[in-house]
């Protein structure tokens, strides 16, 4: 999410973006997820996703695809496992979701193959994580590869 953007765009000033985010956050309408860093100090600093706090509800506001749609709903279903964080590196790799207190890195895909799983595995065990997975949509059974209603 980009503040400075969002503020220009609406017209108002940064603490005011800043205000209405953390009066959405408080009242459990939407989730701020910061990026993973082994780095406190980096992790506050980092850009924040945004996760809403229904899907209908995201749907009517913004006409979200529907992969954002389905990363949204496994947001929901990972966040009752402690801390959730987001990993990007500055090339754009990325992984959707780091649980770091349960040492877990997921991916979300509608359609998870093979090359995603060996990029998340790639990513993962540079960070020091051993258990990742990707989430699919569509089943598979290719190794690494879980149907989104195993989550």
């Amino acid at each position: 999410m980009d503040i400075t953007g969002l503020s220009s765009e609406i017209g108002v000033s940064r603490n005011t973006v800043y205000s209405y985010l953390s009066f959405l956050e408080n009242t459990y309408f939407l989730y701020l997820v910061s990026p993973f860093s082994r780095s406190v100090d980096k992790e506050v600093r980092g850009t924040k996703k945004v996760y809403f706090c229904d899907n209908g509800i995201a749907n009517y506001l913004g006409r979200i695809d529907s992969w954002r749609l389905l990363e949204n709903a496994v947001y929901h279903n990972v966040k009752k496992y402690g801390k959730v964080n987001y990993y990007q590196r500055r090339s754009g790799n990325e992984i959707d979701f780091v649980l770091p207190e349960v040492n877990l890195a997921l991916e979300v895909k509608q359609r998870g193959r093979k090359r995603d799983y060996l990029k998340l595995s790639n990513l993962a065990e540079s960070l020091g994580i051993t258990n990742y997975y990707v989430v699919s949509l569509e089943f598979n059974l290719e190794k690494g590869i879980i149907p989104v209603t195993d989550i």
